[in-house]
């Protein structure tokens, strides 16, 4: 059987200022997302519990659990994580991207418990300042981050405009939010109406994504695969929430002509033809992090 894919009253705020001293920011180019490595050192969660711990894989799949509450949720002052992964929660803070951050070969393979108390009126900006704040408390984190050109795809509206429509909220927290394995006619998978994200489900060298709830961010970095073989930036201009289908080719390469290697259908000529969009080739600037130090062991909560 093939598996789905699946990535009491509280003190209110002071606003961010000052620059954390111990975090060195190389900038060559603006990029507004490095400067969360800019942290106001007095953002600090009311209250957070951290210890690493051990997990197996399933089946040989590495076994990922989403977080639990948080800003933006029906739980907006508590976060939990279980068995999170330290490069994807460190991408997360500092606004960088997963692969270009330079760390130790272990720090892949441990996984924490981390929960956290999150001051009333907290937004998702000031989370990520507390969160930064808590690495480097904990886990004594020592980073420095250089700007680089890289190249990429730069996704576009097409000239007949998007394919895809606005999401239709659906907040019943009487239902659960999931994917229960289920596709449709077409070898989608169908999703609750509440559920917030993407999943895929390969059939025969083929990739089928649902998506609800999705912004364009979330959707460039879905497109990204081997295929492509670059990052791809969000150009669309659209800042909405949106439901999406499309279905690709998967495992075998492509080029941007849209030719495949076989009748499967290329990601460039299904982000045209089913979501009226196009990827251009382009060149962005990203930021580069590298971690200069970081305990494996946490200090005590």
């Amino acid at each position: 059987m093939r598996h789905p894919i699946v990535p009491a009253k509280r003190r209110p705020l002071a606003p961010a200022g000052v620059l954390a001293a111990a975090t060195t920011v190389v900038l060559g180019l603006t990029n507004a997302p490095l400067l969360r490595a800019q942290a106001d050192p007095n953002l600090r969660f009311e209250v957070a519990s951290v210890r690493r711990v051990e997990i197996a894989d399933i089946n040989g799949r590495v076994a990922i659990f989403p977080p639990i509450g948080g800003v933006g949720t029906s739980d907006p002052h508590r976060i939990s994580y279980h068995a999170a992964q330290m490069v994807p929660l460190i991408a997360a803070t500092f606004g960088v991207r997963g692969d270009l951050i330079t760390a130790p070969q272990w720090l892949t393979r441990e996984r924490y418990d981390i929960i956290a108390n999150i001051p009333d009126g907290a937004t998702k900006e000031q989370f990520n300042v507390m969160m930064g704040n808590l690495l480097r408390d904990r886990f004594h984190l020592r980073f420095h981050i250089e700007s680089k050109t890289l190249p990429v795809y730069a996704l576009h509206v097409g000239k007949s405009g998007p394919k895809f429509k606005d999401t239709a909220r659906h907040d019943d927290p009487t239902t659960p939010a999931r994917s229960n394995g289920d596709r449709d006619a077409q070898g989608f998978p169908i999703l609750t109406p509440n559920y917030k994200g993407m999943v895929g489900w390969p059939i025969s060298g083929e990739v089928f994504w649902t998506g609800q709830d999705v912004g364009m961010a979330e959707l460039a970095r879905l497109l990204e695969s081997p295929a492509v073989g670059r990052p791809i930036v969000d150009e669309t201009g659209l800042t909405g929430h949106y439901d999406f289908k499309i279905h690709f080719e998967s495992g075998r390469p492509s080029t941007d002509t849209g030719v495949a290697s076989d009748p499967a259908t290329s990601v460039f000529t299904a982000v045209q033809e089913q979501l009226g969009l196009k990827l251009e080739s382009s060149t962005a600037p990203f930021g580069h992090l590298t971690i200069d130090a970081i305990d494996r062991e946490p200090t005590d909560n």
